[in-house]
């Protein structure tokens, strides 16, 4: 009887070993997600790392719940305010709108975002 005691002991053990092992592999991955995301995100707007670091929330998975994320929702958005807006009245086709135009160093130049 002992040694069933002690095989079912180091069965749960086993069993634990495997959720804490799966949890640490989840959140590196989702560190290095982050850091990816990262990367791709500052090469793409041409902003500063640090200002995409601040927008960007990463869930870490627990014992209780193996899940993590790494998002950039709608909550966490970056503001036009990071790229140098000015305001502007565009012309399109015969009528005025007022607009904004903000600089965006990947594409080039200056892009219209119209008010409505």
């Amino acid at each position: 009887m002992a040694k069933y005691f002690s095989l079912e002991k180091w069965a749960d053990q086993v069993g634990k070993a495997k959720t804490v092992a799966t949890m640490r592999a989840l959140n590196k991955a989702s560190a290095k997600t982050k850091t990816q995301f990262i990367r791709a995100m500052v090469q793409a707007s041409g902003l500063k790392n640090k200002d995409v670091s601040r927008r960007i929330r990463v869930q870490k998975a627990t014992k209780g719940s193996l899940t993590g994320y790494v998002s950039l929702g709608t909550k966490f958005d970056i503001p036009l305010s990071y790229f140098s807006p000015k305001e502007k009245t565009v012309r399109i086709g015969r009528r005025k709108y007022k607009g904004v135009t903000v600089k965006i160093p990947s594409e080039g130049g200056r892009i219209v975002v119209p008010k409505g």
